[in-house]
């Protein structure tokens, strides 16, 4: 289990045929689990579960890196993405589960379970807020690690997909809603889950030129609609080096 203010590492490998994603979310208040899954299932609102990163959306095959920081507590971790032809999620298909979070242990058996992982050095900033993007730079092919902030006042998610030749996110998004079916516009790309207001992670990304999106589907406090549809989607290009 990791320890207090742990800066936990998390590699996500996909298997299987379908598209996954590990969303962390600190349950706060003293809920746990039972208490999550049984507001889910009544459509209740859960404020008292705060995002806190993880790997993004991958597709069979791709891997993410992801590094968290996470105090003490209880949390969740889930894949909110459907199956191809469903709009049914996989955490309701059963892929959610309890993750606890302890104190930090004392002395030697402190050194001996310590589970920290070093903070990566990040080359880009990418701020998110309500409801768009901001990174600090063009981003240009090759190896980069990512550091994200929310300084919106809702969680938000960072979803990046890169585009097939001459296809739109417009496009991408009526594939989405469709039940994703038919051949997909875009492909998924490292990324990072939602986060809090306020709160950092980072992530790892290896990037090929051409045309990219980046989006949050998670719903709005105020009326229930994705981030997307309050304009939470942009595309930009990711040019040679």
């Amino acid at each position: 289990m990791p320890t207090s203010r742990d800066r936990s590492s998390f590699h996500r490998r996909v298997g299987g045929k379908e598209i996954h994603q590990i969303s962390i979310l600190e349950l706060t208040n003293g809920k746990t689990l039972a208490d999550y899954t049984a507001a889910i299932k009544a459509n209740q609102p859960t404020p008292w579960a705060v995002g806190a990163g993880g790997p993004n959306a991958a597709g069979p095959g791709q891997t993410i890196d992801a590094t968290v920081t996470l105090e003490p507590g209880n949390y969740v971790l889930e894949c909110w993405v459907p199956s191809p032809g469903s709009m049914l999620s996989h955490m309701a298909q059963g892929m959610i589960r309890a993750l606890t979070v302890t104190a930090p242990a004392r002395g030697a058996q402190a050194a001996a379970s310590t589970t920290s992982a070093a903070e990566p050095t990040p080359d880009v900033h990418l701020e998110l807020f309500d409801y768009g993007f901001r990174f600090s730079k063009p981003l240009v092919a090759g190896k980069h690690t990512i550091h994200v902030m929310n300084i919106g006042t809702q969680d938000h998610e960072a979803a990046i997909v890169k585009l097939a030749p001459g296809k739109t996110m417009n496009e991408f998004d009526a594939w989405a809603q469709s039940g994703m079916k038919g051949p997909s516009p875009a492909e998924p790309t490292p990324g990072l889950a939602g986060l809090g207001k306020g709160r950092t992670a980072t992530f790892t990304t290896d990037l090929t030129p051409g045309r990219y999106g980046i989006v949050c589907w998670i719903p709005d406090v105020k009326d229930g609609k994705p981030h997307e549809m309050h304009g939470m989607v942009q595309e930009f290009t990711v040019a040679a080096k």
